[in-house]
């Protein structure tokens, strides 16, 4: 009904604006895939826009050299938090 298309909105725009006014960078992933990045992580990775981000692997923003340590994390479901070196866009 149209009160909880417009509720679920309401929810929705609440929940971007936390996102884009923090100072953390958030970044959101489905399917492996980055969805969505908020203005704190463009302005850290050296990205103009959302769009230049969607489709991204979480790969794409991490050295190489950490990939395989991330790897092992996923495939053992690991929750805690660990170090990895970022990579910005221009490498």
């Amino acid at each position: 009904n149209a009160r909880d298309i417009t509720a679920q909105k309401e929810t929705l725009d609440n929940f971007k604006y936390f996102l884009d006014n923090t100072i953390e960078s958030i970044g959101i992933f489905q399917d492996g895939k980055s969805i969505y990045v908020n203005e704190a992580g463009l302005k850290l990775f050296g990205f103009d826009s959302v769009e230049e981000v969607i489709g991204k692997t979480h790969f794409d923003f991490v050295s190489p050299a950490y990939h395989e340590i991330i790897k092992e994390k996923v495939e053992e479901n690991y929750t805690l938090p660990y170090e990895i070196e970022a990579r910005k866009k221009d490498g």
